[in-house]
C-alpha cells in the first residue's frame, strides 16, 4: 500500500444505520471519499473520483502526502 502508516482508509456501510449518519454528517453521497483530518473533522471531499491518480490528488492538497 502507498500509504501504508501514514493515511488510513476506512469504508463506511451506506446501508447500515452508522453509515447513513456519517453520509448526512459529512453532507456524502454513495461513492464519494470524505478525508477527515486526525481530529475528525472534515478535511475534503470528492464524490466519486474516476481514477486512482485524482484521488491521490486529493491526498496530496489535502495532507500533502504522496504514494
Amino acid at each position: 500500500d502507498a500509504y501504508s502508516g501514514r493515511v488510513g482508509f476506512l469504508v463506511v456501510d451506506w446501508n447500515t444505520p452508522k453509515g447513513i449518519q456519517f453520509m448526512e454528517d459529512h453532507q456524502a453521497q454513495r461513492a464519494s471519499i470524505v478525508m477527515l483530518a486526525g481530529d475528525g473533522r472534515l478535511a475534503g471531499k470528492m464524490f466519486m473520483p474516476q481514477t486512482a491518480d485524482s484521488m491521490d490528488q486529493l491526498i496530496k492538497t489535502t495532507f500533502g502526502v504522496t504514494p
